[in-house]
Formats: C-alpha cells, structure tokens, sequence
C-alpha cells in the first residue's frame, strides 16, 4: 500500500432514514490541544474530521466551498457518542 492509500480519508456514507440531524455550531478557537483522529476524504468540497480535545470527543465540518473557509463542530460528548456519529 503506498502513502497516498494509506493518508486516503473515508467517504461519507449517504444519509439514511431515520438517522439524527447533527446540531452544528460555529467553531471557535479554544487553548486545548485538538488531535484529529479521522477524517473524511478531501475530493469532496466538505470534510468531516473526528477531534478530540480537553477529554472530549466531536464532529468539525469544514466546508471549503465557501471563502473563508466555513468551519462548523458539533457538540462535545462521549468519545463512543462521537464515533457512533
């Protein structure tokens, strides 16, 4: 497997019934040291990143279609929570 395979972020699944509609916020700066621990697939105008940061887990949206840079999070929860998302 070469690097570009192995840095190939996943790509979204497409939404399904009955699923819950994430709660997006704007994203604002914090002193916690955010580690982005998976991420969608950057041929897409809108990446998805799995962050965890100050003992919390959350969802950020960048949506790079817009300038600036659009950057959205959803709340802090559980780390399980977050990966179900």
């Amino acid at each position: 497997m070469t690097d570009l395979e192995t840095s190939h972020g996943l790509h979204p699944a497409a939404p399904r019934a009955g699923v819950t509609l994430v709660d997006w916020y704007p994203w604002h700066p914090s002193n916690a040291i955010t580690r982005v621990r998976a991420y969608t697939c950057d041929c897409a105008p809108v990446v998805y990143e799995l962050c965890a940061a100050g003992g919390h887990t959350y969802i950020r949206r960048c949506d790079w279609s817009t300038y600036p840079t659009s950057v959205m999070e959803s709340e802090r929860m559980i780390d399980r929570r977050a990966q179900d998302l």
